[in-house]
């Protein structure tokens, strides 16, 4: 059965030997953000040789009529940036036949919007900050 914790944690890890058991062999990965469409050979690719290290803290998981939608923080430290994440994962047999991700860079807050002195923060965004959340982490 799909777990989509342990689905995390194998991509954060880049464990190319785990991801493949996730998706169908005709899957199609999209990431909407840089407008690009991968099959899963090529999103292997990008995703096992990304240089760097990240970590990734889930932040919401819900079950959809066809998968989940998984909602996350990944922190790059050494590269020194944070984004949001969401990504919609579309089952058929158990497989990830379609996986729609989203990524925002977490930015501050523009200074029109300071002026009006409305909002809060929702969280702090560094790893070092979320000891009480649980983070899916690589070596």
């Amino acid at each position: 059965m799909f777990d989509p914790k342990q689905f995390m944690y194998d991509v954060v890890s880049k464990n190319a030997e785990a991801i493949p058991q996730y998706f169908a062999p005709d899957a199609i990965i999209c990431w909407h953000d840089s407008n690009e469409q991968f099959t899963f050979d090529e999103f292997m690719r990008a995703n096992c040789e990304y240089p760097s290290t990240w970590t990734c803290t889930i932040e919401r998981i819900e079950t959809i009529d066809k998968g989940y939608v998984i909602a996350a923080q990944l922190d790059h430290p050494a590269d020194g940036y944070y984004v949001k994440y969401v990504s919609f994962v579309e089952l058929v047999d158990d497989k990830i036949k379609r996986l729609d991700e989203y990524f925002v860079w977490i930015e501050e807050v523009p200074d029109w919007r300071k002026a009006m002195n409305i909002g809060k923060p929702i969280q702090a965004h560094t790893s070092e900050t979320k000891s009480n959340e649980k983070e899916v982490a690589h070596d």
